[in-house]
């Protein structure tokens, strides 16, 4: 029974592993600049707030987080004739990752008890 166990788990990881690469290809096919992912992810933050995937702190913190790459960027575009170069922009995307990554764990964890309910 174990052994069937570890199979059943090591299964489901291996399929959960493969459907996670796939889904996320397209995104990594298109090339989003910083401005596109910001708006994206505020948007998701917004919708996972409104659904109750996301509590009103963490939205808040999310959104913080969102607001700190955006004053990143502009501290970088005030160094500069206003544009951003290759080394800035994959900075950005990279601060964008992280808070894409924590949108994404703090959604794992549904199902929340709505107020009132």
């Amino acid at each position: 029974m174990n052994s069937k166990r570890l199979l059943i788990v090591s299964v489901s990881v291996a399929i959960s592993s493969a459907m996670s690469t796939l889904t996320e290809l397209p995104v990594q096919c298109k090339h989003w600049t910083v401005e596109q992912r910001q708006a994206k992810l505020m948007q998701d933050v917004n919708a996972g707030q409104k659904s109750g995937a996301l509590t009103e702190k963490e939205s808040r913190k999310l959104r913080k987080n969102l607001a700190n790459v955006a004053r990143k960027k502009a501290r970088m575009k005030s160094r500069t004739t206003g544009n951003l170069n290759t080394k800035d922009d994959s900075e950005l995307q990279s601060s964008i990752d992280k808070t894409s990554t924590k949108i994404k764990n703090e959604k794992v964890e549904l199902p929340r008890q709505l107020p009132g309910k």
